[in-house]
């Protein structure tokens, strides 16, 4: 493969990459304010709360992990590793999370692309664990 290809699958890794980190960066300071709204001091109310907060701090986490897919879906569109729009969002959906049914392959100039995005989902889903581990401690040290 000649380098032009491979730095061009590396460009175009790198800028959805970014773009992901950016889309969860985004999200994860507005669910971490969401989290710090409206504090309460303890008691069975104050659990549901909590409850409630960690529920929309999941979601939130839910949909950052979606954008991130529908950057890859958009990127296997623009490269025509995908044909339609179902595809894209199917192949970047298995690629991220690493599920990869191996049912869509991408085609030789683009093979290093799923990879990348398997690197992205793997990443982004660590992060993911992270946030939702802080925010039950922070709403833990809240009330005690």
């Amino acid at each position: 493969m000649p380098f032009g290809l491979i730095g061009n699958q590396l460009a175009i890794s790198g800028f959805a990459v970014l773009a992901s980190i950016v889309i969860h960066g985004l999200i994860i300071i507005s669910l971490r304010e969401f989290a710090k709204a409206g504090s309460t001091q303890g008691g069975f109310r104050s659990d549901v709360i909590d409850v409630f907060k960690l529920s929309v701090v999941g979601l939130g986490l839910i949909l950052a992990h979606a954008l991130s897919v529908a950057v890859w879906a958009a990127i296997f569109l623009f490269t025509a590793v995908s044909g339609d729009l179902e595809d894209a969002l199917y192949f970047g959906l298995t690629t991220y999370t690493t599920l990869g049914f191996g049912d869509i392959l991408a085609p030789q100039p683009w093979r290093l692309l799923p990879g990348f995005a398997s690197l992205n989902g793997l990443l982004m889903f660590g992060l993911s664990a992270a946030v939702l581990v802080d925010a039950a401690a922070r709403l833990r040290r809240q009330h005690g």
